[in-house]
């Protein structure tokens, strides 16, 4: 009963995170836009990123505080050769993808500004802030309290909604498709593991992968070519080998359908979700207009 009666605030509470992170977020890439590669830009842009994503946060904590709410325990129905298994899996998937997709749209192509008058300082700070640190923090907040919230309703909703939420916060709309299949690809694995650490494994590999693939552009352009036949033939190997635990995953992520404490998904709307929604639309159209 008490999750009845505080759902539709639940629901308040993560439209008004979202509307905020989307604010700051857009404010942010259009402070970070005049800023160069330096080292000393580098460490600044990151000091601004980080209230991006601690404010929302913070605000979903004190909210549940306030509220006496506890965040859903997610299910653990894979053990932990499968959840391995199915994390280098997933990381083959979504590196494929992100190669097929960067050779239709190539301005899709995850790209950091590496260059070659970088000092090994500002080459490590580079890594530290463009690969480790957001793969953490997103998975964070997209994963370990948007989806995580949501799975009240029901888990697929969950993961469709916070890869929904992913995709419109790259502010993007040519690779709104790729980040919202990568949103769901680790979201699944997410909710199949049960594992936040598994869905930052993901999330940092795949961007490691793209690090390593530029700097080899940078620093060997001569076996550029022969890196990407050895990445794609890596990952292809590394698709295959989740294969097996596909069907497993499936149904842990449906498992909920006939669960009656699953609460509707007409209760997820309200105000908050509904103004997030227009305001993240209209930055795409802006995006794109500018």
């Amino acid at each position: 009963m008490q999750k009845k009666k505080y759902i539709p605030r639940v629901s308040d509470v993560l439209g008004l995170a979202l509307l905020l992170a989307t604010v700051l977020l857009f404010l942010f890439s259009g402070i970070t836009n005049l800023f160069g590669m330096s080292t000393w830009e580098i460490f600044v842009k990151f000091l601004l990123g980080l209230p991006v994503f601690f404010a929302p946060l913070f605000f979903v904590v004190l909210a549940y505080r306030y509220l006496h709410m506890s965040i859903p325990v997610l299910p653990k129905s894979l053990g932990y050769n499968e959840s391995a298994m199915l994390t280098v899996s997933s990381l083959g998937f979504i590196v494929l993808i992100q190669v097929l997709y960067g050779s239709l749209f190539p301005s899709t192509t995850p790209v950091v500004g590496i260059a070659e008058t970088d000092s090994v300082f500002g080459f490590l700070l580079l890594f530290f802030t463009s690969v480790v640190i957001p793969a953490i923090l997103e998975e964070l907040f997209f994963r370990g309290v948007i989806l995580r919230t949501l799975t009240v309703y029901r888990a697929l909703l969950a993961i469709l909604i916070s890869s929904v939420v992913y995709a419109l916060m790259h502010f993007s709309l040519e690779a709104f498709p790729l980040v919202f299949f990568c949103g769901f690809l680790i979201g699944s694995v997410y909710y199949a593991t049960g594992s936040l650490v598994a869905a930052v494994g993901v999330n940092l590999s795949a961007k490691a992968v793209w690090f390593l693939s530029e700097t080899v552009g940078v620093y060997a352009s001569g076996q550029y070519p022969l890196f990407m036949r050895v990445l794609v033939a890596s990952c292809v190997l590394l698709l295959a080998f989740g294969l097996p635990f596909l069907r497993k995953t499936v149904r842990t992520i449906l498992a909920d359908e006939d669960d009656a404490s699953v609460l509707p998904s007409s209760q997820f709307w309200g105000v908050p979700i509904v103004l997030f929604l227009i305001v993240s639309v209209l930055i795409q159209l802006l995006g794109g207009a500018l």
